[in-house]
């Protein structure tokens, strides 16, 4: 070089950097870059220079900022940060003559950035600069919020929904395992459910690496059409009694409606309960009797009705006398006498035990006084029956 003032070296034409002159390799390391990728783990993959080793440095979030020092031997561990570090947060990760290094213990969804140098072994000179390249570990999915099951009625929409976390996720909803096509979106409706539509829902998740991961199952159904499994029985009381019919159906969110000879009832007076699974008459009239169904639906409108169950009210006995009816003695040990005060064209005569069973039926019946002989059956509380010139009246027996 020629200096200002005649010849000789310039100052600006000497480097000192602290390393010992050293034969380096003339080729580096070439096609230097990832060929694998997971959550915590990468490999990177290079073609071999004329060195006799390479030495491989890894650095998280930023390039490799230091290079190695040429008469170092540096021990190297693919466990990311647990080979030496050559200044800050440059691991040596590899350090040999292959052409692949598997990193492991690496952050999910991170950028680590990647410098190789090749080097002979009698003097340790790396050849710098280094071939780079910049490598990413990937986001496994993760379901954060499973699809849950739905009960709707024919014809409503539904919609399943999923959460995940991860980067660049992909979604395929499957319908009793087969996938269902543009089902591709973290939600998937149905519009207007059929029949069809019924069964099994899940989503397979995807992310730019790792297994995918399936939900759980969500069932779509129908909600259960209403059974009743217990009918309203038949009942006989004395006017004043408290009284009450009940039902047991199967179902869910159902509805209750109980009806007297087929017209809907309402809570008020003596009635209460109409609209639930048992109807309360307190305290009952004769007028009161009749036949009870009740009607069971669900939120679909789907609905059954039970069967019909028979109120009958016995007036008190002295009420009987009223109708021109007196019925003696009561109490009695199975034989008592019923007497007709009154002309009557037609009368017929009934007794019933408790659960409706007839007991007895007459229709031979005299005006004045008619004798009935019980004493072949059990003691207990019974209803007598009569019928005269189409007129209904009931009252209760007790044999003891």
């Amino acid at each position: 070089a020629t200096g200002q003032y005649g010849y000789g070296v310039a100052i600006d034409d000497i480097q000192i950097d602290g390393t010992p002159a050293c034969n380096a390799p003339s080729v580096q390391v070439s096609s230097l870059g990832q060929s694998g990728q997971n959550a915590n783990d990468i490999t990177i993959s290079w073609t071999r220079g004329d060195g006799d080793a390479v030495i491989v440095l890894a650095r998280e979030g930023s390039a490799v900022n230091e290079n190695p020092a040429s008469g170092n031997i540096y021990n190297a561990d693919a466990a990311f940060g647990s080979g030496d570090e050559i200044g800050t947060g440059n691991f040596v990760v590899y350090n040999g003559t292959g052409t692949s290094v598997n990193i492991t213990g690496l952050n999910i969804s991170s950028e680590y950035h990647i410098a190789a140098y090749e080097y002979y072994d009698t003097d340790v000179c790396y050849l710098k600069p280094a071939a780079t390249a910049i490598a990413y570990t990937c986001y496994t999915p993760s379901i954060t919020s499973q699809p849950q099951s739905i009960e709707t009625c024919a014809g409503n929409d539904v919609t399943f929904n999923i959460t995940v976390t991860g980067t660049n996720i992909m979604y395929q909803w499957q319908k009793d395992g087969s996938d269902i096509s543009g089902a591709t979106s973290s939600s998937y409706t149905i519009t207007g459910v059929a029949s069809g539509d019924l069964g099994s829902y899940t989503c397979v998740c995807t992310a730019d690496c790792g297994s995918p991961v399936t939900s759980n199952a969500a069932i779509l159904s129908f909600y259960e059409t209403p059974v009743i499994t217990t009918q309203p029985q038949n009942i006989s009381a004395t006017a004043g009694d408290n009284v009450s019919f009940s039902v047991t159906a199967t179902g869910n969110n159902l509805n209750y409606q109980w009806k007297k000879d087929g017209n809907d009832l309402s809570d008020g007076g003596n009635i209460s309960g109409s609209t639930s699974d048992a109807l309360t008459i307190n305290p009952v009239a004769v007028s009161d009797a009749g036949s009870y169904t009740v009607t069971v639906s669900n939120q679909c409108s789907d609905e059954v009705t039970s069967d019909a169950a028979t109120l009958d009210v016995a007036s008190s006995i002295n009420s009987l006398t009223n109708y021109g009816i007196n019925i003696y003695p009561n109490p009695n040990d199975g034989t008592f006498f019923v007497r007709f005060n009154n002309n009557f064209s037609d009368v017929t005569l009934k007794i019933t035990d408790l659960s409706g069973k007839v007991i007895l039926e007459k229709s031979d019946l005299n005006k004045g006084l008619n004798t009935i002989n019980l004493t072949n059956i059990s003691k207990g509380i019974y209803f007598i029956h009569i019928n005269y010139d189409n007129n209904p009246v009931i009252s209760k027996i007790i044999i003891q």
